[in-house]
């Protein structure tokens, strides 16, 4: 995707709470990316939590609550140099 001034970034599709795909309307404002399901967000460019599971009141916080609180994994990515397509640096060795 691209953040809100337009640069690459790349990130796990699935959300670590209970595995939402980010790829299913997940929101980007600005440099952070928001779960679709319960509002977990992180920052873009370094997978950092910002807040975990605030939606829908009440649910949302007790299914954080069960599940322990990680970070996004954040890809390398840029455009090839002719620039139509973008690399992405992939760990096949990544658990």
């Amino acid at each position: 995707g691209k953040d809100g001034s337009g640069k690459l970034f790349c990130v796990a599709n699935l959300c670590p709470h209970i595995g939402t795909p980010m790829s299913e309307g997940a929101d980007v404002i600005g440099d952070v990316i928001v779960c679709p399901l319960h509002g977990s967000s992180f920052k873009v460019t370094t997978g950092e939590l910002i807040d975990w599971c605030p939606t829908p009141f009440i649910i949302g916080p007790l299914t954080g609550f069960v599940v322990e609180r990680k970070n996004l994994a954040v890809f390398e990515v840029r455009s090839s140099f002719f620039g139509g397509d973008i690399e992405v640096l992939v760990d096949t060795n990544a658990k």
